[in-house]
């Protein structure tokens, strides 16, 4: 695909169409790319002008000064590349770890977020989690062996890499106090046989965002956007006319 393009380190595409609606901005999940999203893309261009990112450290937007990001500093990234757009109204469609940024960038309101799609959105701290990051700095490693320690970290951890602090910095990043903050419409999407977020996470978001509605895919996972495009793209597609009325 062509419109690919680069600035301070960050590859994206821009369809660059010139239609009246209000442009889609797409953040995708942990160690995904813009490349995942090619299919929805294709689909969605068609009325809505797409800009989507490699986020940094991932796909083609990879270097040593992002290596130690935060979820903040990703917002700040991203809020800076649209504004060197000359964009100041946008709608964010969110996946994963995407979701993070989207929710801190929409209650910050730098940027206008006309309207919010969360699909599977990461960013609600679990009870586990809390019990996890409890343990790891009340215990000295003495009492907790380094081994037990090894197992209760999770795969996307021991797969991180040269990640591993943006890693521990974003599962770390509670969500929650943001989201009473949004004033955009959302919609949230959730697969009911997705294995990587709890599917209570997608009520909680609904509950605490003041202007939310809910969408559960019935048989599809973490990676539904990929399972079936066309499905997904309508639901978001339908979503969007809506709120440009």
């Amino acid at each position: 695909m062509k419109n690919i393009y680069k600035k301070n380190g960050i590859s994206y595409i821009d369809t660059l169409d010139s239609y009246s609606k209000t442009p889609l901005l797409i953040l995708h999940g942990w160690q995904q790319d813009k490349e995942s999203w090619m299919d929805v893309i294709d689909i969605i261009k068609k009325d809505y002008r797409v800009i989507c990112l490699d986020l940094p450290n991932f796909g083609n937007s990879k270097h040593e000064k992002f290596l130690s990001l935060g979820v903040d500093e990703y917002a700040e990234l991203i809020e800076a590349l649209l504004k060197r757009l000359h964009i100041d109204t946008v709608n964010i469609l969110a996946h994963s770890f995407g979701g993070r940024i989207a929710i801190k960038i929409s209650a910050s309101k730098n940027i206008k977020v006309h309207s919010l799609i969360l699909f599977s959105s990461a960013g609600i701290i679990s009870e586990k989690r809390k019990l996890k990051k409890y343990i790891y700095t009340k215990f000295p490693k003495k009492i907790i062996p380094q081994k037990i320690r090894e197992q209760m970290r999770s795969n996307d951890y021991k797969n991180a890499g040269e990640l591993k602090e943006v890693f521990l910095k974003a599962i770390n990043y509670n969500v929650f106090p943001l989201l009473k903050k949004i004033s955009a419409k959302t919609l949230i999407i959730w697969g009911d046989e997705d294995k990587e977020l709890n599917l209570k996470n997608a009520d909680i978001l609904n509950m605490n965002i003041k202007v939310s509605e809910l969408s559960i895919l019935n048989g599809y996972t973490h990676f539904a956007h990929i399972e079936n495009p066309y499905l997904f793209s309508g639901i978001v597609k339908n979503f969007l006319d809506k709120n440009e009325k």
